[in-house]
């Protein structure tokens, strides 16, 4: 050490510019200024050149020399610093690093826990759910626990619960009807008690009545067996419309015969051509039996009955009107509930209108089926509405 050091360990350093000869020209220690250094051991270490630093001995205290030559003059800038004191920085900023390692891993550990609460674990319990889904698993509904917040991954979190609740409501939806849509096919089976059969006994009373010159026997079991013709020659669901009025016109040649011209029937269609299109069998026959065994029956005087066909847009509706009776507010209400009532064990029985509305909503969907409307002593009118389908 040039000087003794009697200041804090922060002043011990030592940096002065010499010329060559060892005169100090300038120094952070003013009383080296003005001082020859050239009888000092590492000046002549520093005139060899060839190191940039060197480590130097002064009463048993080492010193780290650095120094640097100008290229344009014979001045040279040198730094005198206690090797001690080196180290100890070296130590602290060890230290430093130390810490803020230590500070940096903290903070990575409570971000990853952060993110894995907040982020992680709820996409995997998303990702979980939806695997679950696909494989038409929907029984753990409860699983999904509901994530607070409005951020996207909670919004996706509740998107998925109610998605969830709508497929299994859906699906339970797709059961009902399916097991009621079974319920009206055994219904149907049971009305069908061995057709052929039938139709041979039938053919056999024909034949007796023909011999016997009964004609009004005849044209009855005729109409009778165009009527179990039509049911059970086809296996198919539907058939055209003009099928469907030759049952009707069999039906009522039959009614006609009991009522002894109480009941009339007129038919018009605004277009042939809506004849040929296709409607579920047998479902204006219950239709047209209402009619007469509910309104016309129940007058005194002749009552008559209409059917209309007509298009509308891409749809058909098919009127059946009477005059008869017809019906109070009260108990229209009380059918138009009754027909709208998917339990099967309370709609009417057989091949009532409940029946029929329940089958045209089965085939054609919730926006098709039958309107009822009604005024007591003047008239009943059921619309039945239909898409327009060709065969």
């Amino acid at each position: 050490m040039l000087v003794e050091n009697n200041n804090p360990p922060h002043s011990s350093v030592q940096s002065f510019l010499m010329d060559s000869k060892g005169e100090v020209l300038a120094s952070n220690r003013p009383e080296l200024t003005g001082t020859n250094l050239s009888d000092q051991e590492f000046y002549e270490r520093i005139q060899k050149g060839g190191e940039r630093f060197f480590i130097h001995k002064e009463k048993k205290i080492k010193e780290l020399i650095t120094y640097k030559k100008s290229d344009h003059s014979d001045y040279t800038l040198v730094h005198i610093q206690p090797v001690s004191e080196v180290t100890q920085l070296n130590k602290t900023a060890l230290n430093t690093g130390f810490i803020v390692s230590g500070l940096v891993l903290l903070f990575a550990f409570f971000l990853s826990w952060y993110l894995s609460l907040n982020f992680t674990k709820p996409i995997n319990q998303i990702a979980k759910k939806v695997n679950q889904i696909a494989k038409g698993n929907f029984h753990h509904s409860e699983d999904i626990e509901q994530l607070p917040g409005n951020n996207e991954i909670a919004s996706l979190n509740r998107d998925l619960y109610e998605m969830e609740q709508g497929i299994r409501q859906l699906m339970a939806e797709d059961l009902n009807r399916a097991e009621e849509k079974r319920q009206l096919e055994i219904q149907m089976l049971q009305a069908q008690i061995n057709p052929h059969f039938l139709n041979n006994t039938l053919n056999s009373i024909r034949l007796m009545a023909i011999m016997q010159g009964a004609q009004g026997i005849v044209d009855m079991i005729t109409s009778l067996g165009i009527i179990i013709d039509c049911s059970t020659r086809s296996t198919t669901e539907k058939i055209t419309i003009r099928e469907e009025l030759s049952v009707i016109d069999a039906y009522f040649a039959i009614q006609r015969v009991r009522y002894k011209g109480k009941v009339s029937f007129h038919m018009y269609c605004e277009n042939d051509t809506l004849l040929d299109c296709m409607i579920v069998k047998f479902v204006l026959q219950p239709i047209v039996e209402n009619a007469i065994f509910h309104g016309i029956e129940r007058k005194n005087t002749t009552g008559h009955i209409t059917i209309e066909i007509c298009q509308k847009e891409h749809d058909i509706l098919i009127n059946i009107n009477d005059d008869g009776a017809g019906m109070d507010h009260e108990t229209l209400m009380h059918i138009l509930e009754e027909i709208q009532d998917t339990d099967s064990s309370h709609n009417t029985k057989g091949m009532g209108l409940g029946n029929v509305n329940k089958r045209l909503k089965y085939v054609y969907g919730e926006s098709y089926g039958l309107h009822i409307s009604s005024k007591k002593n003047q008239f009943t009118q059921v619309v039945m509405k239909i898409p327009m389908e060709r065969e």
